[in-house]
């Protein structure tokens, strides 16, 4: 059996969906503990500073720098690929704004409807957050008697989620996503960039404040690294074993957090490709994975208000509860007819671009 990820890699019959979905369970859980009011939940706290939360979000990137990755260079055009992000990132994200202007606003707010619809905060909602502009929190009147204010605050890491993709296809552009050398030389450009923020941090004091630093980053270039060396990795149970002890000989060091990523991603892709059988049937329900995502935060929101002083398990019980028949809705509705349509129109692209280099090469040159 040929176990190599690149060769994984080529079936779409994989747990990415099962392991996304529940992923963005793991953010709705870690943020019921600052919504409900309890303190937060972390895991290795101590050494590696990020809560349950944080996990999810690092694996959606790793993910995401996989598969993107996969996608630029089965398909290196750049409208297609453009075109591609486009449908999978902004729809559900609009729907997931819309949602809370026209739906939770008016019903939520406190003060009237008509100060709320004049108010220039409710039209900067919806422009900022869907054209990624910049995020905005808060809407007029929601949520201010909370323990948070923000309506909606897991859409912060869908702008280093867009400029991870821009950095991707600037390089792309360039030709150094196709040759070994090139690839081993960016992996080791990021790998000197990363320690010198890591060791040196005021020599980049203000970019390594910026939401893609270090973190979301690290896991995005990692993920897309894996794809363009995929032939070299093996997934093995013996080496992702091997691997948990990885992280745990730089414990007390500055590398923690970078051989930390390589596990997970390692234990992500082996989950993702090896586990086979009945587990699989997951990939007919669909991806729900990111309308967890952009709901839940909405959802655990309303929850506060409506059932003031909820304990923490109810919190989980009823995010996990409220937020998937959205995640369901926005999926069938939005989401996979608009990536149905997307792929569609790539295809169509691509077979034009294909068709066109194929009569070129049997025009005679008389006819050229």
């Amino acid at each position: 059996m040929n176990n190599s990820l690149h060769y994984c890699s080529k079936s779409m019959d994989n747990n990415f969906n099962l392991i996304r979905f529940i992923a963005a369970m793991m953010v709705i859980v870690a943020h019921s503990y600052p919504l409900s009011g309890a303190e937060p939940a972390t895991f290795f706290g101590k050494h590696i500073g990020i809560h349950l939360g944080g996990y999810a979000v690092n694996m959606f990137f790793a993910i995401s720098g996989f598969l993107v990755t996969r996608s630029f260079l089965r398909r290196p055009y750049l409208l297609v690929f453009a075109r591609a992000r486009f449908f999978r990132l902004i729809p559900g994200l609009l729907g997931a704004v819309l949602f809370s202007v026209f739906i939770v606003g008016p019903i939520f707010t406190q003060i009237s409807l008509y100060d709320y619809f004049s108010n220039e905060q409710t039209y900067k909602y919806i422009f900022n957050n869907v054209s990624l502009k910049h995020i905005e929190y808060e809407l007029p009147g929601l949520f201010q008697t909370t323990p948070r204010s923000a309506v909606n605050g897991s859409l912060w890491s869908l702008r280093p989620e867009a400029k991870m993709y821009m950095v991707l296809l600037a390089v792309g552009s360039f030709g150094l996503l196709f040759k070994k050398s090139s690839v081993w030389f960016l992996g080791f450009s990021y790998f000197l960039y990363y320690c010198t923020v890591v060791f040196f941090p005021e020599v980049f004091d203000e970019i390594s404040k910026t939401e893609v630093m270090q973190t979301v980053s690290l896991y995005f270039v990692l993920g897309s690294l894996s794809y363009m060396v995929s032939r070299q990795i093996k997934l093995q149970l013996v080496w992702a074993l091997a691997l948990v002890c990885l992280p745990f000989v730089f414990l007390e060091t500055k590398l923690f957090k970078l051989f930390f990523a390589i596990t997970l991603i390692y234990w992500v892709f082996y989950l993702a490709y090896i586990p086979a059988g009945f587990i699989r049937a997951f990939n007919r329900l669909g991806d729900y994975s990111y309308g967890i995502y952009v709901y839940g935060f909405i959802v655990q929101q309303i929850i506060v208000s409506l059932v003031p002083g909820v304990s923490l398990d109810m919190m989980v019980l009823l995010s996990l509860f409220g937020t998937l028949p959205l995640a369901v809705m926005s999926w069938h509705v939005l989401e996979k007819p608009m990536l149905a349509y997307a792929k569609k129109k790539n295809y169509l692209a691509v077979e034009k671009h294909n068709a066109s280099k194929d009569d070129e090469m049997i025009l005679p040159d008389s006819m050229k």
